[in-house]
This record gives structure tokens, C-alpha cells and sequence, in this order.
């Protein structure tokens, strides 16, 4: 059964995003998230592969990142230390302007890629363009899905943990929650968020912050901020995270080319402590 036939389309965008984060105890995979508060049963046809397929047509087709651009020795360095250090760890890369934008909407999709094809456990929240827009229901949606899928119980039915009634509790809140404490009951993930929507980014990176606070998950966050000032909020929710600028390209590009350029291949991701 696909993605879309498994949960059936519903266009209805919900206009606040509040969250709460939970503090329930850690376990080794999401199969005990039906215990959680639940949501809508409702999941818009985008599923996160469309999405990825989405970004990487806009890869292919700019090829930004094919080969690596000289100007960006130093941020690749810092993708290296952050993908291989031992223990947690947390990225955040911000465009320089509007021209660099794109670069790091590519880098985005190229870093996930990277590390799905080395068979790591990657979830990730890509905020490409479409004509009719994604939408927050969405990103979260596919997170929670994407975090069901690597744990033991990927089996049951995705609709037996949104089952219940919402109460007082706006479906935002509680696909936040439900997302936040799916994430929590992974041992370990990557995790790469492109922040197009800067308060919906920041609430989600503090109930995540928070949740992680209280359980051994090990996690490695890499972050696209597109405003000074989620960037400036970031800095003092998580002083430890490393924090880089990326401008437009500062001299001609060399001609892309199809594949990976090889200094991709230097890099071994590790999720270690």
C-alpha cells in the first residue's frame, strides 16, 4: 500500500503552530508511541520521498554542489567534523543574502542524500518550492512517518498512534508533540531541517531540545536557517552547536556535472559516543 492510499488527502492548513514537548521515558524505538497523545487522521499526498524527489530536481538541475564550489572549503570541513565527532552534535548554516539561498537549499538536499545512500538513519524536513505550498501538517507528518520506519514497531498501522481525540489540543500541538517524542525514542538519527518557516523551526528545536535533555538518544542536527533572528535564537538555545555563513558563489562556478564530486567520499558519518 502506498503513502497516499495509507493516509488520504486533506488540504485543511492549520494556522498556529504551539507545541509542547513530552518527558516520557526513553525506549529503544517508537513501538510504545500509541500510548501518546494522538492526532487527526489526516496526511496530505506529499509523503518525505515526494518531497525528496522535489529538492533534488531542483539539485539536478542548478548542480551547485557538483563539483563542490571553491568557496566552500570551510563549510564542508565543518559538515566533516560535524557528520564524525563523537556524541550529539548540532549544525546551523545561514545564506548570505538571497542569491545564497539556493546554494543552501541544494546543500541541504545533497548532505541527506549523502548520508541515505550510506544507509545511515537520516530523517529529514525539506521545505522545497511547490506551486501550491507545503505546508507545516506536512513537514511534521513526515517526520513522525519517517521516525516510525526505523523503529520495531514499523509494522503497526501509522493510524493506530493518531487515533485519539485531540480534547483541547490544536492538531499542530499535537502532531509537534507526537513528532518530538517519536524522534526522542530513536537510539539514534541524523536529522536535516531546512527552516523556511523561522517560528515553527524554533518552537520544534526547543520541545526537541528538551525532550533529548532527558533521555541517551544520540542525535545530529543539521540546520538551515534563512533569518538572523532564528539564528540568533538558536545560538542561545543550543550554545554548543557550531554556526557558519555561506554567501553567493564569489567567483564562477566550474561546469556540474552529473554524480558526487569525491570529496564527499572523505567523510564518515559516525553515530558513536
Amino acid at each position: 500500500m502506498s503513502y497516499q492510499d495509507e493516509f488520504p488527502i486533506e488540504t485543511e492548513t492549520p494556522e498556529n503552530f504551539m507545541m509542547k514537548s513530552n518527558d516520557s521515558p526513553k525506549v529503544n524505538g517508537p513501538e510504545n508511541m500509541e500510548s501518546h497523545v494522538g492526532v487527526t487522521h489526516s496526511f496530505n499526498s506529499r509523503s518525505p520521498e515526494d518531497i525528496l524527489q522535489k529538492s533534488e530536481s531542483y539539485a539536478r538541475r542548478r548542480l551547485l554542489w557538483n563539483p563542490i564550489p571553491y568557496d566552500s572549503s570551510q563549510l564542508f570541513n565543518a559538515l566533516e567534523a560535524w557528520a564524525q565527532a563523537p556524541g550529539s552534535s548540532m549544525m546551523v548554516i545561514q545564506p548570505i543574502g538571497p542569491h545564497a539561498k539556493p546554494r543552501l537549499d541544494d546543500f541541504a538536499f545533497e548532505v541527506t542524500t549523502f548520508l541515505k545512500s550510506g544507509g545511515h538513519p537520516v530523517l529529514w524536513a525539506l521545505w522545497p518550492v511547490y506551486d501550491d505550498h507545503l505546508t507545516t501538517r506536512e513537514i511534521l507528518q513526515g517526520l513522525i512517518y519517517q521516525a516510525v520506519q526505523y523503529g520495531p514497531g514499523a509494522s503497526i498501522k501509522f493510524e493506530k498512534f493518531i487515533s485519539e481525540d485531540l480534547g483541547n489540543t490544536s492538531e499542530i500541538e499535537s502532531l509537534g508533540n507526537l513528532a518530538v517524542d517519536a524522534l526522542a525514542k530513536l537510539s539514534s538519527f541524523f536529522l536535516i531541517i531546512e527552516g523556511k518557516d523561522a517560528e515553527f523551526t524554533l518552537t520544534f528545536m526547543s520541545a526537541l531540545q528538551k525532550a533529548l535533555g532527558n533521555c541517551i538518544t544520540l542525535s545530529k542536527v543539521l540546520l538551515v536557517s534563512y533569518s538572523e533572528g532564528l539564528s540568533s535564537a538558536l545560538k542561545e538555545l543550543v550554545p554548543m552547536a557550531s554556526f557558519h555563513k555561506l554567501g553567493p558563489l564569489s567567483q564562477p562556478r566550474r561546469r556540474g556535472k552529473m554524480g558526487r564530486d569525491l570529496r564527499w567520499q572523505t567523510i564518515k558519518p559516525s553515530l558513536s559516543s
